[in-house]
């Protein structure tokens, strides 16, 4: 059997009798959670990364384990990763981006391994039931991954709110909807019950480029001004450099992604991967300008 922890339906001391109604809720919660652990299980891992502990989930037969970046310290670094039946593997780190606290590690083995499916963190309603899963103070080699009950607070975009009681260790792990599928991934953690953070899912889509094969580098520092981005400077050897970028260009698109005041260049370029030829658009004497640049990989020029 296992223990759940059930926020919003506590008894204040009262028995069952004086409360008839919340049975039902809770017998039917307690089946569905039994089934949403037995699917799920497989794939939540705990992770030991340089000291940091956290949880993750795998999401792919080949191994691909989303986390918050928060839970490792930089791209390339070896993790050990920890799972359900007791092994234990290596992995590395591919991408992250700490302003979103998203991030990704492949298991260096190959599969297939256990994965479950992504949702749609979109069609999540506030008072949804879901599911917080992870290892509550970091992976413990006799305890399995914990299950715990809430329901959605909050449906922002950006940020899922939850009722989930999680706790430090559990970052990085999964909120699942009642069927299992993966809809989140536990990022910020407080006192308050109500005051648990989760990315969510479609997140993790939009920048899944940048994640798999790392953060991409375009090679210029810029500055926002009416209408564009303008170049700073140009890093000698980067992809903008070699397609010939020059520091005084206003860069006005960047493949479809037209210029957005309040949006950061990163930002934008996080929805593309390494290696990927993109066309950017620039005012440059008077005239627009298109070029194609190659981008490149971060590490390759940031120590």
């Amino acid at each position: 059997m296992i223990g759940l922890a059930v926020a919003g339906l506590a008894s204040d001391g009262a028995s069952d009798d004086d409360q008839p109604e919340a049975k039902p809720v809770l017998q039917d919660l307690e089946r569905k959670s039994v089934q949403v652990y037995d699917k799920v299980l497989p794939a939540v891992v705990g992770i030991r990364a340089r000291g940091s502990r956290g949880s993750g989930v795998i999401v792919s037969e080949d191994g691909l384990v989303l986390t918050a970046a928060h839970v490792f310290a930089e791209e390339g670094q070896f993790a050990t990763v920890y799972l359900a039946d007791g092994r234990s593997v290596r992995a590395v780190a591919r991408g992250r981006d700490e302003g979103l606290d998203t991030g990704m590690l492949e298991i260096v083995e190959k599969g297939p391994w256990p994965f479950i499916e992504l949702g749609d963190s979109g069609a999540m309603e506030r008072g949804a039931w879901c599911f917080a899963l992870g290892h509550p103070g970091g992976y413990v080699s006799d305890r399995p991954p914990v299950i715990r009950i809430g329901r959605l607070i909050d449906d922002d975009p950006d940020l899922l709110q939850t009722d989930c009681a999680i706790v430090s260790g559990d970052s990085g792990g999964p909120l699942v909807d009642q069927y299992g599928r993966l809809v989140g991934i536990h990022s910020r953690i407080f006192r308050r019950l109500s005051r648990n953070f989760h990315v969510p899912v479609d997140r993790y889509r939009e920048g899944w480029a940048a994640l798999r094969h790392g953060t991409p580098f375009l090679g210029v520092g810029v500055s926002h001004i009416g209408g564009g981005w303008y170049v700073d400077r140009v890093v000698p050897n980067s992809g903008a450099a070699r397609a010939g970028l020059k520091r005084g260009d206003v860069i006005l698109s960047i493949g479809e992604n037209k210029y957005e005041k309040r949006r950061a260049l990163v930002d934008v370029l996080r929805t593309f991967g390494p290696g990927e030829v993109i066309e950017i658009g620039v005012f440059r004497g008077g005239e627009r300008e298109v070029f194609e640049v190659s981008l490149g990989y971060r590490k390759e020029f940031v120590e």
